[in-house]
């Protein structure tokens, strides 16, 4: 509960502050207000430059640590290092210290030159953010695709089989211990095994290897592996009433020809 309550927190939080600071840059691009003349057309220029740097600087800073990179952890390759340089930075830690400052400096003076100041680093910081988030967001795709790292990797799938393997084993346990609770007493679980594609061994195995016969009644496995046989009785029963409503269409197509002559 802690940890869904504090994501529910974090993702409010962001989107006010991304609001508040979607208002604000919008409000100094306009020139309108207490801010007017405060962003002219070479800040828009400054702007560019300072985004084309700090992509020069994370090319810089990744393909200078690459040599340690490319040997500890999971390793890496020059395309994972290219991408992790052009996917830049969000900008939530900026936009808040830019929306901060702006906002102290303009409460604590009027000075107009400290004013114009904060305001244009908050332009920038914001900015920079919308161009990331607008061409970096935009062509991450495709980018993605050129260098061939939409395609999952032998090692992507081995954990993903692992998360199914987990997934499916963790899901018995809940079921096995559902069916020692005497409110579920009799309950059908055949949409669940459906969905596992489980077989009666694979149930079989997790029962024995990792549950405490003790403390789960033997009458909880015989009640999954008997949900279990019935399920394949109704799968067979479905490929049979499909087959013969096939033969039957026939049937009914080939009287309906013998009749019209």
């Amino acid at each position: 509960m802690m940890s869904a309550f504090w994501a529910l927190v974090n993702n409010l939080l962001n989107t006010l502050l991304f609001t508040l600071g979607g208002l604000e840059f919008g409000g100094i691009i306009s020139n309108t207000g207490a801010r007017e003349g405060y962003w002219q057309a070479k800040e828009w220029g400054y702007l560019f430059l300072l985004w084309v740097l700090l992509h020069v600087i994370r090319f810089v800073l990744v393909y200078s640590f690459y040599p340690l990179t490319k040997r500890i952890g999971l390793s890496t390759n020059w395309k994972e290092a290219f991408f992790l340089s052009y996917g830049g930075l969000r900008g939530a830690v900026g936009i808040s210290l830019g929306l901060a400052t702006d906002n102290w400096v303009w409460s604590a003076t009027e000075d107009e030159t400290y004013r114009k100041f904060t305001t244009q680093l908050f332009g920038m910081v914001g900015g920079t953010a919308f161009l990331t988030l607008v061409i970096n967001g935009s062509t991450a795709g495709p980018l993605l695709q050129k260098l061939g790292l939409a395609k999952s990797s032998e090692t992507r799938q081995k954990v993903l089989q692992m998360f199914v393997t987990n997934y499916k084993e963790n899901s018995i346990d809940d079921v096995l211990t559902l069916l020692g609770d005497r409110r579920f007493a009799g309950v059908k679980v055949k949409h669940i095994l459906q969905h596992l594609k489980m077989t009666e061994d694979d149930i079989l195995q997790r029962y024995n290897k990792s549950i405490d016969a003790q403390s789960i009644k033997e009458d909880n496995i015989d009640s999954l592996l008997l949900s279990l046989r019935s399920t394949e009785v109704d799968m067979a029963l479905e490929v049979d009433v499909e087959e013969v409503g096939e033969e039957t269409a026939q049937i009914d197509e080939k009287v309906g020809e013998e009749t019209m002559y």
